[in-house]
């Protein structure tokens, strides 16, 4: 009998194979689909192997092997229960293996698995004493990729149905690169990967980035899926069908929704523990806060999640005062606004201003724009003139008011079409109606830089312009051209300013 017949013999009687190895691939046969293989140990692997008859089988023993489809080049091999397993493919249990020649014309091995719940990327080299080394090596796999540092890892795109799920942003605009070998990627620091990607950056240490484009990721154990554009750094931050966004900090999440095949666009997040799933052009900063909507601002700690403000109206602005305590979190708002612009608050509003006010336009129009405050005015209709002797007293024209009331800072008053209670009117999409009045190519002068209207205050402390016969404790009403005089009843003066001024009480 020939050596090899012998060979062949030897190998046939030992391929019942159980457990996991590598092996050095001796001879093969593309057309029978067939080689023979010799077992290696390897650090972790099963150390003991059987033959069909169940006797133990030695490293270096050889093992006949058969394969369907595809060669097997001479090299090494991955064996599973007796089959082959291509280096550069994924399994499940053991992770995804990398064949490369170094400088020298050796053949290695690299390998991701767990250490302590923890994946790394090992390089590993047979030695003399068929046991194996493991060397933190580099390995860049594809065209224009750039490696430097330690157990680096960039390798080709390999596609799994079971694990890779493609979102429709990337099937239309990434997946020519994602088709192609990982390109133009460049990895420093330790131990990082990037999987099938195009043009990423990956520094610091255990990150990953995988199937994904244009992703500048550094800290330490990031990982980030099926993402583009996007800026991601800290600790332990997992991003995963992401675009153009930045996360910052500590165990952050920001996620598309992948049974919706939708991406999230456009957030910006920083701090600790917040997430954002499947929302766009978010800003979520501070510790344990969650976005509930599209364009919401949600800061500080632990801000209760609130979906719809007591209006109907998606939050838009909310800053979180939960806290934490013996292990339990308390969800709590100090402040929140939602689209309307209505404003919810948990505690009181503070303000130097004394009294409450609203806007009212002049009668006159006030053309000479003259300064009226500290003045009592009276109406006519809906509008406003200076108070004389026995006139309806509306109110003071106030310098400092705490609240001022129909301002319409914002923009025209009449912009959005509302009922004759002054609600707001929506469409089918809960979207307000803009009127047809509304002329949006002019530029809106809001009611305070203009001179036709003055804030009148209605109830509180105000300064009034007086022709020095009040006294404090006692009352006064308007004499002539809004100017305070002493009564025996009307407003009650508390306080004497100057010779001219007083600060009285209206209610």
């Amino acid at each position: 009998m020939s050596k090899m017949n012998k060979l062949i013999k030897e190998s046939q009687d030992n391929k019942k194979t159980l457990g996991y190895t590598y092996g050095t691939v001796k001879s093969y046969d593309s057309t029978n689909c067939t080689a023979i293989v010799s077992l290696l140990e390897y650090n972790g692997a099963e150390k003991s192997f059987l033959n069909k008859s169940g006797e133990i089988l030695s490293m270096g023993d050889s093992v006949w092997i058969y394969f369907r489809g595809g060669g097997i080049n001479a090299g090494y091999i991955a064996i599973r229960n007796g089959k082959p397993i291509p280096l550069g493919s994924q399994n499940s249990s053991v992770g995804r293996f990398v064949e490369y020649v170094d400088s020298g014309g050796s053949r290695h091995i690299s390998e991701k698995f767990n250490y302590y719940g923890n994946s790394y990327w090992y390089t590993i080299t047979p030695d003399g004493t068929k046991h194996i080394t493991i060397d933190l090596e580099n390995i860049a796999h594809g065209d224009y990729n750039h490696v430097e540092g330690q157990a680096n890892h960039c390798y080709e795109y390999s596609y799994d149905s079971n694990n890779y799920i493609d979102f429709s942003e990337m099937k239309t605009k990434n997946i020519p690169y994602l088709r192609e070998n990982s390109s133009l990627n460049s990895l420093t620091g330790f131990s990082n990967t990037s999987v099938g990607g195009f043009s990423n950056h990956v520094s610091g240490r255990w990150n990953t980035t995988e199937y994904s484009v244009a992703v500048e990721c550094s800290g330490v154990n990031n990982t980030v899926f099926n993402s583009r554009d996007t800026y991601v750094n800290g600790i332990d931050n997992i991003l995963d069908g992401v675009v153009g966004s930045i996360v910052v900090g500590l165990y952050n999440i920001v996620k598309g929704d992948k049974t919706k095949d939708q991406m999230a666009k456009y957030n910006a997040v920083f701090g600790e523990q917040n997430d954002v799933l499947n929302y766009d052009r978010c800003l979520v900063a501070g510790t344990w806060n969650h976005a509930t909507a599209d364009n919401q601002t949600v800061i500080g700690i632990n801000a209760k999640p609130t979906y719809e403000s007591s209006e109907n109206a998606s939050i838009l602005f909310n800053i979180g005062n939960g806290h934490e305590k013996d292990g339990t979190l308390t969800q709590n708002s100090a402040m929140q606004v939602d689209f309307s612009g209505n404003v919810y608050a948990g505690g009181a509003y503070k303000t130097i201003g004394a009294d409450y006010a609203e806007y009212f336009e002049w009668l006159d129009g006030n053309v000479d724009n003259q300064d009226r405050i500290g003045l009592f005015v009276t109406l006519d209709g809906d509008k406003i003139k200076l108070a004389n002797k026995d006139d309806y007293i509306l109110g003071v024209i106030s310098a400092n008011p705490s609240i001022v009331g129909n301002s319409a800072e914002l923009d025209w008053h009449d912009k959005y079409k509302t009922d004759v209670y002054g609600r707001l009117i929506y469409d089918e999409s809960h979207n307000p109606i803009v009127s047809k009045n509304y002329n949006d190519t002019l530029e809106y002068v809001p009611r305070g830089a203009r001179k036709e209207y003055s804030k009148v205050g209605l109830l509180g402390q105000l300064v009034v312009q007086d022709d020095g016969t009040c006294e404090v404790n006692g009352y006064c009403t308007a004499s002539v051209n809004g100017v305070a005089t002493k009564s025996d009843s009307g407003y009650r003066v508390i306080k004497r300013i100057d010779e001219t001024h007083i600060k009285i009480i209206l209610k």
